[in-house]
């Protein structure tokens, strides 16, 4: 890297002390917007799974305050019910990464715009001036929208593939779980009808299926290493396209694998760096009270942006390293040479 953590954050320090306001009104411009559009997905998840769900949350009612005699029929109504909440579950995230491509990707690759070109502006006569508001909803434009659909899909199915282990997994130590209830129950009812059969159960079925939970658990940690080392390789890739989504998702992402080699551990160790201040809301909610429905948004918008600013700043070191190799050229990236 070009520049240290330490360097990093006090050049993100200084851009965003200086450009406050903007980056706050930017900030909360998106999080706005994002949350209808998160009302309109939960609502729509509503429509999908609230009859599941409130089967579901009624079973498990019963299930909690009935006696072991009718536990076993509960179960066997919950196994009944378990294809139907699965298949709401499916229809409600293929509505949720719809609303996700369609919109959100698109409006945040607005918003790493603005932080990017915020940086490379300069003060002019002691003022400080900062990108057009519109930069948010730049590509949202007839000509630029279905390009960066399309970019933004690539990427987004790409990282999608490398963590569907880690969703299949997570699915079996659901599944896991959920033996692990059944047998439980099984074995206090042995222990009280026929405790012989019970120590014999417990041998056999319980040892076993506890091995197997090993092996599950321990595949879906490594699962989750392999996971977050490739968002960390793609994390460029957003920015590449936000500078320019003409280049295409493949382009981005191939670019940003290359440069991040090496340097996991300095984008980690920059996002490290701001989770003191994530923390902050919550040591700080017990004793704010009523200012912390004014104060703790408050604290969100402002590190929310400043993180931004932070990784725009992270990619513009890896931007000027990509053209310096000849990967790529400023003019590719939408910029003209002056």
């Amino acid at each position: 890297m070009r520049y240290t953590n330490k360097e990093l954050l006090e050049r993100t320090r200084n851009i965003h002390k200086a450009t406050l306001w903007p980056s706050l009104r930017m900030a909360l411009i998106l999080n706005f917007a994002v949350g209808l559009v998160k009302t309109l997905r939960s609502w729509l998840s509503g429509i999908v799974m609230g009859e599941n769900w409130a089967s579901l949350d009624q079973l498990i009612q019963d299930l909690s305050f009935s006696d072991q005699a009718k536990q076993g029929e509960i179960l066997q109504s919950l196994e009944q019910n378990v294809p139907k909440l699965v298949a709401a579950s499916v229809l409600s995230m293929l509505l949720g990464w719809l609303l996700f491509i369609f919109f959100d990707a698109i409006i945040r690759e607005g918003y790493r715009r603005w932080f990017s070109r915020n940086r490379e502006l300069t003060s002019t006569d002691g003022l400080r001036p900062t990108p057009s508001s519109r930069l948010l909803f730049s590509f949202f434009k007839q000509d630029t929208y279905q390009t960066t659909v399309k970019a933004c899909f690539y990427k987004n199915f790409r990282l999608w593939l490398w963590g569907l282990p880690l969703y299949l997994l997570t699915l079996g130590v659901g599944y896991m779980n959920w033996q692990i209830l059944k047998q439980n129950l099984t074995i206090n009812y042995l222990f009280d009808s026929n405790p012989d059969q019970a120590d014999i159960y417990f041998q056999t079925e319980w040892q076993d299926f506890g091995f197997l939970g090993f092996v599950l658990v321990t595949l879906f940690f490594l699962s989750l290493v392999l996971y977050i080392s490739k968002r960390l390789s793609y994390s460029q890739a957003d920015w590449f396209l936000a500078d320019n989504p003409q280049i295409g998702g493949q382009r981005a992402l191939e670019l940003s694998e290359k440069l991040m080699q090496g340097k996991k551990g300095a984008l980690l160790l920059l996002a490290v760096s701001y989770l003191p201040w994530l923390l902050l809301p919550i040591i700080l909610a017990p004793f704010l009270l009523t200012l912390s429905a004014v104060l703790l948004p408050f604290l969100y918008l402002f590190v929310d942006s400043r993180y931004h600013q932070a990784q725009a700043e992270f990619y513009a070191a890896i931007r000027d390293e990509a053209v310096e190799k000849g990967l790529i050229t400023m003019e590719e990236l939408g910029y003209h040479r002056t």
